[in-house]
């Protein structure tokens, strides 16, 4: 099996590419299938960009200079977890170890994964590696939680790899939610998505009884989902006619009834066999005497089914 080719994108082709998303708004489907290479990279990339850190390494590139261990106003402190090595976090959502010297700390730019910054490291109480989000570990270290069942992370600018304490904040599961409902780039896709649909088809109680017609007939040929397009409404909303979930009070509706599955007894099954050995058996007309569907003469014939 060939291995996946590995996208390095230059920094001057990042900034083209979050350019064209944020000014230009080219939707992330069609930068990644543009750029060949998958949707994850270019979500990752878009997130990784918004981080107020890639700009200042960018700068620091740029100039020729070395990204620093420590800014100004920077402030760190001692991971509370259990590990093997020391790691340090500071407020500006950084983190720091000192490996492979323990004097001397190391910039670690974690892992990059949905747009989260992950920190891979081993936990000595519970054996294992573990990876934590920046985001949660910086509130665990420098934010307070007002109460007990605030246990998520909000970011306030919407921006996932942006984890400085000034724009986290502790809040539950139900301030999370609302706040993403929020979340402008949420909204557009939103608006995007209702802005292709068609609007909602009224329908007339006269193409309702028609879609009724259809649906029950016992010799339809034609598909639910053809029936649903022929109307302009959508497989679900043919469902809650045919189930009486809409229109089941006006006109002649039938409550929706699965079909009873038949079990042919040993006598019956003996004159199926039996109508079927003729050289002129129909098998069409066989299947409409002992009320089953052609499929099921079909089965026996070929011995698929009823072999016994």
């Amino acid at each position: 099996m060939p291995k996946k080719k590995i996208i390095r994108f230059t920094d001057i082709e990042k900034g083209k590419i979050y350019k064209l998303y944020t000014e230009h708004t080219i939707p992330k489907k069609e930068l990644a299938t543009t750029y060949n290479c998958s949707l994850s990279i270019i979500k990752n990339l878009i997130e990784n960009y918004n981080s107020p850190l890639l700009h200042l390494r960018l700068h620091a590139k740029k100039n020729g200079i070395v990204e620093p261990v420590s800014y100004a106003n920077e402030k760190w402190k001692q991971l509370i977890y259990p590990t093997r090595t020391k790691y340090e976090v500071s407020t500006l959502g950084r983190v720091r170890s000192y490996y492979p010297n323990p004097e001397i700390p190391v910039i670690n730019r974690g892992i990059l994964q949905a747009g989260f910054l992950f920190l891979d490291y081993y936990n000595t109480e519970q054996k294992r590696r573990i990876k934590l989000p920046f985001h949660i570990i910086v509130a665990d270290h420098f934010l307070i939680k007002k109460t007990p069942e605030q246990n998520r992370v909000l970011h306030l600018d919407y921006k996932k790899a942006n984890n400085r304490i000034s724009n986290l904040r502790w809040g539950t599961d139900e301030q999370l939610y609302a706040h993403n409902n929020k979340n402008p780039a949420i909204k557009l896709a939103r608006d995007k998505s209702n802005a292709g649909r068609t609007l909602g088809a009224k329908l007339s109680l006269v193409q309702v009884e028609r879609i009724r017609k259809l649906i029950n007939d016992p010799n339809r040929k034609i598909t639910k989902q053809r029936i649903a397009a022929m109307y302009g409404i959508t497989p679900m909303t043919l469902y809650r006619i045919q189930s009486g979930q809409i229109w089941g009070t006006k006109g002649n509706h039938q409550p929706y009834q699965k079909k009873i599955v038949v079990r042919l007894d040993s006598n019956i099954l003996q004159a199926i066999k039996k109508k079927l050995s003729k050289e002129d058996a129909i098998q069409s007309g066989i299947a409409k005497e002992f009320g089953v569907s052609t499929s099921v003469i079909n089965r026996i014939k070929q011995g698929k089914t009823y072999k016994d």
